[in-house]
């Protein structure tokens, strides 16, 4: 088993638009901003082909303009086809948090989006 410890940030960008027959419409309203994380992976070998990956980080922390709490839960396994080639598949959930300003400047964003991924990849 390895585990390795994260540290970093996550950039936010959300766009009001809508989509009608003439393309993308901007109804104003675009909002983004930096969530640090800190967080951490686990990764266990299961043989030579398969592993299991559990990551998962916590951040936000209301500083700044960061959302109040945001955190990510991810889990997967891969499989080496080659020593240069994988392909893995998992599940990833994603909450975020945010509520700023008050009265009509009041912005609220209060999501969790989740579902499974597939990955493919090369190594050198």
């Amino acid at each position: 088993m390895i585990l390795e410890l994260l540290g970093g940030a996550r950039y936010i960008k959300l766009d009001n638009r809508i989509q009608g027959s003439l393309g993308y419409v901007d109804v104003g309203g675009s909002r983004d901003w930096v969530d640090p994380l800190i967080g951490a992976r686990l990764k266990w070998n299961l043989s030579d082909k398969w592993s299991m990956v559990l990551r998962g980080d916590i951040g936000g922390f209301g500083l700044g303009s960061a959302s109040d709490l945001t955190w990510d839960l991810n889990a997967g396994a891969f499989y080496n086809f080659t020593d240069s080639f994988f392909m893995g598949a998992g599940y990833r959930i994603l909450d975020i948090d945010k509520e700023s300003g008050s009265g009509s400047d009041k912005f609220v964003y209060d999501v969790t989006m989740n579902g499974p991924w597939l990955a493919a990849g090369f190594t050198f």
